[in-house]
């Protein structure tokens, strides 16, 4: 039973690892690339 409880708690915490990746990896989907060119003569 203890071990099921364990197995049980991993499982979930599996579960919210991987969906904050989610939500990380659309964070920066969402956002556009931004590309800076500096140039000191300009």
């Amino acid at each position: 039973m203890n071990e099921n409880l364990i197995n049980f708690g991993r499982k979930k915490a599996e579960e919210v690892v991987f969906r904050d990746i989610d939500d990380l990896k659309h964070t920066f989907d969402v956002v556009p690339d931004l590309i800076v060119i500096l140039d000191t003569e300009f």
